[in-house]
């Protein structure tokens, strides 16, 4: 945060859905920024939801009525007409009265209260602030030697403030899922791209992690997971489109699962490095990115069994899909994905589960405990290392291209051993 952005306090809030949905309590963490025609960001723009202004405020200390007669009223007529030019119907004016009842200033009380009538002004000026007077309010400066009605301001500033702020966010929220929908419904067109649209529906799984709505932004990866399946298996009975073509090229790296939010920022990065989807992805870099971003939000969900309970479906769904793609890797890539995901999925599992969950998380991972087992057999056998074999040259260069196939371990030096470093020392 720049010393010119200013947060502001955050505090639950209900927040009335839309379509006749249940309402929920959320958290809206916002801040303010100093104006700049570069956030005058057009209401038709639907690409943007996250990086959009919410609210345009506009403050002032004008301490009489002459004074915003003189400089005010122009000034707010001038940022208004700028806001309306872009459609911008999103805005808050706060007067903040320094000038009355001061701390150490006796004033009669017969004297006009001056924060009454340059409010009143400015909504006589101004229709739109006339029609919708929750748009104006007065906040009493930290100088009012009435305490008790210096906080009573306060607080009904900020509670309009989240109000609009909720109202703004609502509004851009019903809209950005119009647009989704318009583009999924176009699927199947020649030039539907699948990373284009995962970047749509992310930016709204964020912005539902934003509100501490961790369901509903689940609920957006889960659809994106959906949907890229369908499209694999759709691959089988028709032409596959370009951008999953670019995900099918053979490749011999393999890179573990890594429940870390820093892998998962540094996978995204690479996903829209560019215009577009950056041509080294992979399908299991993909998939590892999905899962990572499911569990993340599982775990604020405090659900670790369910995430263990999608573990085994998971693995077994990606090797499924690599070979209906036909997608080759060296002999042993595969299993040693499997193999350092099942360890990393595990060891995550096990820090978030209590006693009071092991009998429903140890029903899912046995079976996930199972396939990593199957897979260290494989690949005990693809090096040399099982009992009675003997170790030959081709058995060590096998190793050699396995472990180079791993990639850096992004968990160097934690405690315990990796999942990497536990693969390394069982082959070596």
């Amino acid at each position: 945060m720049s010393s010119d952005e200013k947060p502001l306090i955050t505090k639950g809030v209900e927040w009335q859905r839309s379509y006749g949905r249940s309402s929920k309590i959320v958290y809206l963490e916002a801040r303010l920024v100093p104006m700049a025609d570069t956030y005058l960001t057009a209401e038709t723009n639907d690409l943007q939801l996250l990086s959009r202004p919410l609210l345009y405020t506009y403050w002032t200390d004008c301490p009489d009525v002459d004074t915003y007669k003189s400089t005010v009223r122009e000034d707010i007529n001038h940022w208004l007409q700028k806001l309306t030019t872009k459609g911008i119907t999103d805005w808050f004016i706060v007067h903040v009265d320094a000038s009355a009842d001061r701390k150490g200033i006796n004033k009669s009380k017969l004297l006009p209260t001056i924060k009454t009538s340059v409010l009143d002004k400015i909504r006589n000026d101004f229709p739109a602030v006339k029609s919708t007077a929750e748009r104006a309010v007065t906040l009493l400066d930290a100088s009012h030697k009435n305490e008790s009605k210096m906080a009573d301001s306060y607080q009904q500033f900020l509670c309009r403030l989240r109000a609009l702020l909720l109202s703004s966010y609502s509004r851009q929220l019903i809209r950005y899922e119009d647009y989704i929908r318009t583009v999924r419904e176009s699927r199947n067109q020649q030039n539907w791209d699948f990373f284009h649209f995962f970047a749509l529906q992310e930016q709204l799984a964020f912005a539902f992690e934003m509100l501490s709505l961790y369901d509903e932004a689940l609920v957006q990866y889960d659809e994106l997971d959906a949907l890229f399946s369908q499209f694999v298996i759709n691959s089988t009975a028709g032409q596959t489109p370009e951008w999953l073509t670019r995900l099918s090229d053979n490749y011999d790296l393999w890179h573990g699962l890594c429940l870390s939010s820093n892998v998962s920022k540094s996978l995204r990065k690479q996903f829209f490095a560019g215009d577009g989807v950056a041509t080294n992805t992979t399908l299991i870099e993909l998939r590892n990115y999905l899962f990572a971003r499911q569990s993340e939000l599982l775990l604020l969900l405090n659900k670790p069994w369910e995430l263990a309970s999608r573990a085994l479906p998971f693995l077994q769904n990606c090797v499924n899909e690599l070979n209906i793609l036909e997608i080759t890797m060296t002999p042993g890539g595969m299993a040693c994905w499997v193999f350092l995901s099942a360890l990393e999925i595990l060891h995550k599992c096990e820090r978030y589960s209590d006693s009071s969950q092991m009998e429903s998380y140890s029903r899912h991972t046995v079976g996930l405990w199972s396939y990593a087992r199957n897979k260290l057999s494989e690949l005990g056998s693809l090096c040399g290392l099982m009992p009675g074999m003997t170790l030959t040259s081709e058995h060590l260069h096998q190793v050699v291209g396995l472990i180079a196939g791993m990639g850096a371990d992004p968990r160097t030096g934690e405690t315990p051993l990796s999942p990497q470093e536990r693969l390394k020392e069982a082959l070596s």
